[in-house]
């Protein structure tokens, strides 16, 4: 059996479509130590050239045998909703949904002690400065309100448009006074040459580099 399927992906300012083809006929199977690996070979055709591959699909065997291996880095438990910046030493910057992917990996790769390897001190600005500045601004919560009422049929209007609004939005509404505080804070507490990146994809592929 065949299980085929298509979906488009975007990368270096290009969008790609891709088709997928699980071959199950073929796929095998292992297990140990409460797992079951299941390994499916794949045909893929990338904008019309061909290709091979492999996926890899994972299961936790449920039942008394074996027990599932513990997490080695499970994310801390934050007794409160963190403020609107953390430093990459800080627990809160340790938690995905706060510091996303991208600062969450920052926050475990700037623990490790290697003369070989060292990442440079910083901070993140968290998901709770995003919601903060979206319901500081009328404008911009209304904006982004529109863009999810057009997309789901509630609302009629040109998608293109109500997503140009909010970024136009996003560029001019002046950011909410404590979260501007918070970060000039942090800023102030190193001198130097800043790089700030900007994560604009759910994966947290670095969308924009400053200097």
């Amino acid at each position: 059996m065949a299980v085929a399927m298509g979906f488009r992906f975007a990368a270096g300012g290009r969008t790609y479509k891709c088709i997928a083809t699980l071959m199950h006929r073929d796929m095998v199977t292992m297990g140990s130590e409460g797992w079951e690996t299941r390994m499916v070979p794949c045909r893929i055709i990338l904008d019309g050239t061909s290709g091979v591959g492999l996926v890899s699909f994972w299961y936790s065997q449920q039942g008394g045998e074996r027990d599932a291996p513990d997490f080695l880095l499970t994310e801390p438990k934050l007794d409160r909703v963190p403020s609107f910046v953390a430093a990459f030493g800080e627990r809160e910057c340790e938690v995905g949904a706060f510091a996303g992917e991208k600062g969450k990996l920052l926050a475990l790769a700037s623990s490790i002690i290697s003369p070989n390897f060292a990442i440079p001190r910083g901070f993140v600005v968290l998901t709770t400065a995003f919601t903060h500045h979206l319901n500081h601004s009328e404008k911009l919560s209304e904006a982004v309100g529109n863009v999810k009422d057009v997309c789901l049929g509630n609302a009629a209007g040109d998608l293109s448009l109500a997503c140009q609004r909010v970024v136009e939005l996003f560029l001019t509404e002046p950011i909410a006074e404590d979260v501007a505080g918070e970060v000039l804070e942090k800023l102030g507490d190193d001198q130097g040459t800043w790089t700030v990146c900007i994560s604009d994809a759910s994966d947290g592929a670095c969308g924009m580099e400053v200097r």
